[in-house]
């Protein structure tokens, strides 16, 4: 058997893998900037000036389908990358180690105990990346709608406030993981999958790999999502910002 029966799973990984490890760790993403201290302080300050209640029932920017507080979901997610910081070490240099190996002696492909998933060895073995992922969606619902009334968003302006600098932490403390290995990973594993694809691969050994592709993939779609929601949190929090200091700008003229 022919590695290629594995081709959709394992081209899929390898696009997953190319694309978002990179962008993630080596910097080479756009950066959403937060908004700046003295304009959230502006803003909490005016709020409690104007008294919480005479905001309750506005609108204010959020995900499409978020349903909770801002708030929680930055919590939520600080949890979340307590676990991603150690992905590249904990999963994709391992993987890589084991692909490399099979890449580096393709006749071993066809002994049918060359690779077994049970025997496979990587420090986040014992985390369901899929757990995570229902951590981070269980904050939303099916809904297009990208507007939620300011009380449902942000429990007082203090909490406004506490979010920005708690998603200011966030963001800081993954801009310290950025690697400089990440690009040789990603082309090392692209590499080693274009290898065995060209092997005869023993049955056996192809649902094997299967699994290990899987599950590689598994955590490179789950750190996709989590830097599309730390995205989204830091623009809607930067929305509000604006949204509020316009009105304190009118309220002033």
């Amino acid at each position: 058997m022919n590695i290629r029966d594995i081709g959709p799973a394992m081209a899929t990984m390898v696009s997953n893998v190319t694309t978002i490890v990179p962008r993630f760790f080596s910097g080479t993403k756009d950066d959403v900037v937060l908004a700046t201290y003295s304009d959230v302080d502006e803003v909490s300050k005016w709020i409690k000036r104007e008294q919480y209640a005479n905001f309750l029932g506005m609108q204010v920017p959020v995900p499409p389908g978020f349903n909770a507080f801002v708030f929680d979901h930055i919590k939520q997610l600080e949890d979340v990358w307590k676990v991603l910081e150690g992905v590249v070490d904990g999963v994709l240099k391992p993987v890589n180690h084991e692909l490399a190996g099979l890449a580096n002696a393709p006749a071993m492909l066809t002994v049918p105990v060359a690779f077994r998933m049970s025997g496979f060895k990587y420090p986040l073995s014992n985390v369901n990346p899929d757990d995570l992922v229902s951590k981070l969606s269980k904050n939303y619902i099916a809904s297009a709608i990208d507007q939620r009334a300011f009380e449902k968003t942000y429990r007082s302006a203090g909490e406004l406030e506490s979010t920005f600098h708690r998603a200011k932490a966030l963001r800081d403390s993954i801009s310290k993981s950025m690697r400089n290995d990440t690009l040789n990973l990603v082309e090392s594993i692209a590499g080693s999958c274009e290898i065995i694809s060209e092997a005869d691969v023993n049955p056996n050994v192809s649902k094997e790999l299967v699994k290990l592709v899987d599950m590689c993939d598994a955590w490179v779609q789950l750190l996709g999502l989590f830097m599309r929601q730390i995205d989204e949190m830091t623009n809607c929090i930067n929305a509000t910002t604006d949204q509020i200091k316009t009105l304190a700008k009118k309220d002033k003229a």
